[in-house]
């Protein structure tokens, strides 16, 4: 049971992360800069039969599925080693996402402003030196 709540716990937290509020911030702060960001209310599959809320049977699913996506090696044991691995997977991949999402770098010629003739510009700025 121990493995289960600690590892629903580490699951929350990467989650909610971005939720939880600053301390030393006032109320107002707290709302403008510490708003929540938007997300679906629960985990994908959390919810299995899709009507909006979690059961106990529907949690422990979620549960076990990610302590079995931790647990590398099947022994029924999450050692540090396994939850480092996992989360450097979970952090790859968040990442590998991210960067699918950015768009594409605008080409050189635009960043230099002389898209007619390569090379000109960085000539224009060593003659003005």
């Amino acid at each position: 049971m121990k493995k289960i709540v600690a590892t629903a716990a580490l699951m929350l937290a990467a989650w909610a992360g971005p939720a939880i509020a600053c301390d030393t911030c006032d109320a107002k702060t707290k709302t403008a800069q510490h708003a929540p960001m938007p997300h679906a209310p629960f985990p994908p599959g959390m919810d299995a039969n899709h009507d909006g809320k979690v059961s106990l049977k529907e949690h422990q699913a979620f549960m076990d599925g990610m302590f079995r996506k931790v647990d590398a090696n099947r022994d029924g044991y999450i050692t540090p080693e396994e939850m480092d691995a996992f989360a450097r997977k979970q952090m790859e991949q968040a990442m590998k996402d991210m960067k699918a999402k950015l768009p594409p770098a605008p080409p050189k010629c635009v960043q230099d402003g002389n898209c007619s003739q390569p090379g000109k510009a960085k000539a224009e700025r060593a003659a003005r030196k």
